[in-house]
């Protein structure tokens, strides 16, 4: 249900604040609120967004497409710095699931153990690694 919202967030977001500046026809320039949902817009959806508002403003407001195009790449740059932190708090969560799932005492908690790791493909390779070492105990 939150995939859909988001995607939907990201395409509608873009489109309305294009729709919406068009109609502003003696260009008063980016207002701060405008330049924060635009920065917002671009975070969710960077390259769809760009080309949204590029195509929107290119003829009509070219002065706003310099400030897009710095508003694009802090987008850019924050999106790589958001996803390397959330990705190296995943990986860090998931290691210490697999490091307790290592010490287990039987199938039934390694298997427990697994079954919280975030990670789908990481918690089905853990689980064969389960099946695996307590194959011959109970």
């Amino acid at each position: 249900m939150f995939n859909i919202l988001y995607l939907l967030l990201a395409l509608i977001l873009p489109v309305y604040i294009t729709i919406h500046v068009r109609n502003k026809l003696p260009d008063p320039g980016f207002g701060k609120w405008e330049k924060i949902l635009v920065f917002v817009s671009l975070m969710i959806s960077t390259f769809f967004g760009l080309v949204v508002y590029y195509l929107g403003w290119r003829k009509q407001f070219p002065a706003r497409i310099k400030t897009l195009v710095f508003l694009f790449i802090g987008a850019f740059v924050a999106d790589l710095i958001l996803g390397s932190i959330i990705g190296v708090l995943l990986s860090v969560s998931n290691l210490g699931l697999i490091q307790q799932s290592a010490h287990a005492k039987n199938l039934k908690d390694c298997i427990a153990i697994a079954l919280q790791v975030k990670d789908g493909i990481i918690s089905t390779s853990l689980q064969n690694a389960c099946k695996k070492n307590f194959s011959g105990t109970n």
